[in-house]
């Protein structure tokens, strides 16, 4: 089997095609349920492509489990949040979300394989935004969560761009953007998250999700490069 082939004939015209499907539906769907369900859908893809490559050792360990931690968490944040949202308490399906996130980023990290500057910097930096937090008497669990999230993400996004440099391959550069754009991605969320319902909160709901996706297809792209790279006996058919 040619797995480039059935990524590239395969794998990413189905996400094309339903990620513009997902943009028709929340045009026109303002229960945007619908458009929840395909984008969820576009992740899952991702998620079941990328264990079906681990078991055929064609992307790295790291990579893969990380891709599927991701697509758990957009269960938690998007589609169980929105869903119950009215009916429970759904703070805990974002806080568990986030959590997911989190961790989906670290595994990111093991695989760009962490050094001791790197680990300091990972936890000292979350852990002043949170003493600055505390002392404001703003600190919240969701906040100490996102400090580690947001400082896990941006360092992964430095030490991938580092790597490409130090060594500029396509493998380093396509693990590069699509961190970069993941990290474009989340910082649409932050500016979403700012404004109130209307055209403009719209569009930016849509380009979350118009670079998130197509992150992650990076991400996997990256991934399975790198193992027909790096393990070239065992993957004839890169």
């Amino acid at each position: 089997m040619n797995y480039d082939k059935a990524l590239k004939l395969g794998v990413y015209p189905t996400l094309g095609a339903l990620l513009l499907a997902a943009c028709i539906f929340r045009l026109f769907d303002q229960t945007v349920l619908v458009f929840r369900v395909l984008v969820i859908a576009c992740s899952l893809i991702i998620a079941c492509t990328s264990l079906i490559f681990l078991t055929k050792r064609k992307i790295p360990l790291f990579l893969g489990i990380g891709l599927t931690v991701c697509f758990l968490a957009d269960v938690f944040i998007s589609l169980l949040f929105n869903v119950l949202k009215g009916v429970a308490d759904v703070s805990i399906f974002q806080n568990i979300g986030f959590v997911l996130f989190l961790a989906a980023h670290i595994l990111f990290a093991m695989h760009l394989r962490m050094h001791l500057v790197d680990i300091i910097i990972r936890i000292v930096l979350p852990v002043v935004v949170i003493v600055v937090l505390l002392i404001m008497g703003k600190l919240t669990l969701r906040l100490g969560i996102l400090s580690f999230y947001g400082v896990t993400l941006l360092t992964n996004v430095v030490i991938a761009f580092l790597r490409f440099w130090k060594a500029k391959t396509n493998t380093r550069l396509l693990l590069f953007v699509g961190l970069l754009v993941f990290f474009i991605s989340d910082s649409l969320i932050v500016v979403r998250s700012l404004m109130q319902q209307g055209a403009p909160y719209l569009i930016l709901d849509l380009l979350v999700w118009l670079t998130y996706i197509p992150a992650l297809s990076i991400i996997l792209y990256a991934g399975y490069r790198e193992a027909c790279s790096t393990n070239v006996a065992d993957n004839p058919n890169c």
